[in-house]
């Protein structure tokens, strides 16, 4: 190897190891655990989406008994949307609409209809302080 290739080599090793440090965040994400209701019902299916302070977004899926669990969550102020689940919001309007057949409707309990608010992280009233170690209950009114 010549010089020359060796020291291209080092520089583009030294700039990888910058990249990786600058990437780096001295913060460390934790696991959040909670549950949705709404009107004081478990919500069955859905995603509920965290937005943390610079930008920061964690999505968890609602799991049929309410509860989900994120990850990559940070301590600290956070916005909270909740949408349903598209599929959910198809098999409703199929419903509605006599679409679906009689077995499927009999073996699916209807989805809740989450209002609108809720989707949207501007008119979303739902604020909290996230810490880690402590389950965050969401109540939909």
């Amino acid at each position: 190897m010549t010089c020359r290739s060796s020291a291209v080599l080092a520089l583009v090793a030294l700039l990888g190891a910058l990249v990786l440090v600058g990437c780096s965040d001295s913060k460390k994400g934790f696991v959040l655990k909670g549950s949705v209701s709404y009107q004081g019902k478990a919500l069955s299916s859905g995603m509920v989406r965290l937005h943390m302070a610079d930008k920061r977004m964690a999505m968890a899926m609602i799991q049929s008994d309410g509860s989900f669990e994120a990850t990559d969550v940070f301590p600290g102020e956070a916005k909270v949307t909740v949408e349903e689940d598209p599929a959910a919001l198809k098999r409703r309007a199929m419903a509605a609409g006599g679409g679906a057949p009689k077995a499927e409707k009999a073996a699916s309990t209807p989805p809740v209809a989450i209002p609108p608010k809720y989707k949207d992280v501007n008119t979303s009233d739902l604020t909290f302080t996230l810490k880690g170690g402590t389950p965050l209950k969401i109540e939909l009114k």
